[in-house]
């Protein structure tokens, strides 16, 4: 079996989550025998693939998905649609334009178009379903759900009681990860904050850096290494985890934070992983008092995520499952 990722160029270069899944997908599918290639512009040979299986629509993707359609190659597609919180108004609105007004949301016009040639396409979880049957028609009978998986190297080998006052927050600054707000929270808190993620030179940055540069329990750690000794360090003396997004699809980083014992605190604009519904502290992210309410209760929390999490699914079980998607496929096509 040869396969052929495909997602938007820039994919790897904040190392995220939608980078990781992907990585992730790749060497566990390898472990089993699948040959993976990653596209580049560089290949302009696409014939030799059985399966190309695509990671989010991006108006990049579609000259490559089209071609292997034409060429008779199934294609998978991991939507990743994050367009949560719109109201039914505002997505009707949406489709309207993007489906009869030219010029007018063009990444929309090209997820759906990508949708429509897709064979199988695999959602995170249920919200992500309903989410893509608001916007897309007749879709229901071509989606399956596969959740994220583990990674055995982010889960700590023993339970973990913490006592210390530290809040960790890991992603790159950014207004969807909503860190402003989250800083402002930390003003004249009795707790520490720790933020992890690379540190841009765009203004939503620089005014992330004076606020935190006000206050001395709020430390920005930048970018480090995924995996390191570092970050692990972090999420293990942290006691509470908080991710006060205002969109994510599945965020890896709550199961990285589950795998080390954290209280969570995540926004209620976006679905966490099924298996940490109950154990987690929901705030508005547009509230920095509920930012603020939410992780001071959650001080008074002892919920043992670590248990919640340390016999799911690893990535090499979701590539066991994604293969087998692959396998129907190819002996559909013949």
């Amino acid at each position: 079996m040869k396969v052929l990722f495909l997602s938007y160029p820039h994919v790897g270069l904040g190392n995220g989550g939608m980078y990781r899944q992907i990585m992730q997908t790749k060497k566990e599918l390898e472990n089993i025998g699948v040959q993976v290639d990653v596209h580049s512009f560089l290949n302009n040979d696409i014939s030799q693939y059985d399966i190309c299986h695509v990671f989010a629509t991006s108006e990049s993707c579609y000259g490559v998905v089209r071609n292997c359609k034409n060429k008779g190659i199934p294609v998978v597609l991991s939507t990743v649609f994050s367009s949560f919180g719109r109201s039914a108004l505002k997505i009707t609105a949406e489709k309207i334009l993007a489906k009869y007004m030219p010029g007018f949301l063009g990444s929309l016009k090209v997820t759906y178009n990508i949708i429509d040639l897709a064979d199988q396409i695999i959602a995170l979880n249920d919200k992500e379903v309903n989410l893509l049957n608001n916007y897309f028609d007749n879709i229901n009978e071509k989606v399956i759900i596969v959740a994220n998986g583990i990674d055995t190297n982010m889960i700590d080998k023993e339970l973990n009681h913490k006592t210390s006052n530290l809040v960790l927050n890991v992603g790159l600054l950014h207004e969807i990860k909503n860190q402003y707000n989250l800083i402002c929270a930390a003003e004249n808190a009795r707790w520490d904050l720790a933020i992890v993620g690379k540190i841009g030179d765009d203004n939503y940055s620089k005014k992330c850096v004076a606020k935190a540069e006000k206050l001395e329990n709020v430390h920005l750690y930048g970018a480090l290494e995924y995996g390191s000794g570092q970050l692990k360090d972090l999420y293990r003396k942290a006691r509470v985890f908080c991710l006060p997004s205002t969109t994510e699809v599945s965020p890896l980083t709550l199961l990285e934070a589950a795998g080390h014992n954290c209280q969570i605190v995540a926004s209620n604009a976006f679905p966490v992983p099924e298996l940490l519904v109950n154990a987690v502290h929901y705030v508005d992210p547009h509230s920095i008092k509920s930012i603020r309410a939410g992780i001071d209760e959650s001080f008074l929390q002892n919920v043992d995520t670590w248990n919640l999490i340390r016999t799911e699914p690893t990535w090499a079980d979701i590539a066991k499952t994604i293969n087998s998607i692959y396998e129907k496929l190819v002996i559909t096509k013949k």
